[in-house]
């Protein structure tokens, strides 16, 4: 694929206090065989020298720009950078991750090979060491190459469990497919990457799915938003994501055991969280038991919506819970 102007990809990189990750990412930007790119870092209020680094960098780098705000979260300074971003092409990076070098390049490729909106490409998780340690692929489908709206609706019941799909970091999107449909993150502190992506499918859009591994996600980063504790904004968002799944799957016309399996696997491990962090969690007990979503999934009723024996034990192991903390 020859650069020019209309092959362009914005790389949008929101940065909150990644200041010791920032030169490991810059580097594999540097090294991608494909240069036709722009890079928008959003310094979302950083505290630790990130946007000092930022601006040091950037005298080396003519295509990239910066975005400083105050601290509006992850899902906010995507679309604003979005709304900036001139390429072609739009890609959603985080800066404590690496790519292979010819993420770019094969990856663009596959545009003018096939007619499709989005390609996906699979990811592998890296300890903070970058040591290698999972590989993120969509496993239970090996052979399937384009996915549209049919085929998102036939493959949902196993796609649901893949983190492959539901991530943004391991595609790169048409922008004016994203443009056209009004597809912006919704601005909770979790699941954005999810609901943006069903958003996506139900839109009517083609996804190419490449199987081989471009992007290196670090896995449980301190201060990262997956190793946050849980504070009470983080319950009422997840309940959120679990109303949101109710409706894509009514959309979808699916079993409603989908979006009660995600509720169950979203209390649960909100549970362990509060239970292991808080001496006196009542009060937040009190406030993960009271969501709507959770609260309606939490039915002895619903048991048979969920998976494997383990499961079902700790399911009525929360039906009790619950009753103690709020009944």
């Amino acid at each position: 694929m020859k650069d020019n102007i209309e092959n362009q990809v914005s790389i949008i990189v929101p940065c909150y206090n990644v200041v010791n990750y920032l030169q490991d990412f810059i580097d594999s930007m540097i090294n991608q065989t494909y240069k036709n790119y722009e890079l928008i870092f959003v310094n979302d209020g950083s505290t630790d020298g990130t946007l000092d680094y930022l601006n040091e960098r950037i005298k080396e780098l003519k295509n990239a720009k910066i975005i400083n705000q105050n601290n509006h979260g992850l899902a906010y300074a995507r679309n604003e950078g979005l709304k900036i971003a001139q390429g072609e092409y739009v890609a959603f990076f985080d800066p404590d991750d690496q790519l292979h070098k010819k993420t770019l390049e094969e990856n663009l490729e596959l545009f003018s090979m096939y007619t499709v909106d989005v390609v996906m490409f699979s990811m592998q998780y890296v300890t903070e060491s970058c040591e290698r340690i999972k590989e993120v692929t969509l496993r239970s489908n090996k052979d399937l190459q384009i996915m549209d709206y049919n085929q998102f609706r036939e493959h949902f019941p196993e796609i649901f469990f893949e983190t492959s799909f539901f991530s943004a970091c391991n595609k790169l999107y048409r922008k004016d497919f994203l443009i056209k449909n009004q597809l912006v993150f919704p601005e909770i502190r979790t699941g954005q990457d999810s609901i943006f992506n069903c958003q996506m499918m139900l839109k009517g859009c083609k996804l190419y799915i490449n199987h081989k591994i471009y992007y290196y996600y670090r896995f449980g980063r301190p201060g990262s938003a997956a190793a946050n504790k849980v504070d009470d904004q983080r319950i009422i968002d997840d309940n959120q994501v679990c109303e949101v799944f109710k409706k894509f799957t009514r959309e979808l016309g699916l079993n409603p055991s989908y979006y009660r399996q995600l509720s169950f696997q979203k209390v649960n491990k909100l549970f362990e969280k509060i239970k292991n962090a808080y001496d006196e969690p009542r009060e937040k007990m009190n406030l993960l038991f009271s969501q709507p979503e959770f609260q309606t999934v939490l039915r002895f009723s619903n048991i048979d919506s969920i998976k494997g024996i383990k499961n079902k034990l700790k399911f009525i192991y929360l039906i009790k819970e619950k009753n103690k903390w709020i009944g």
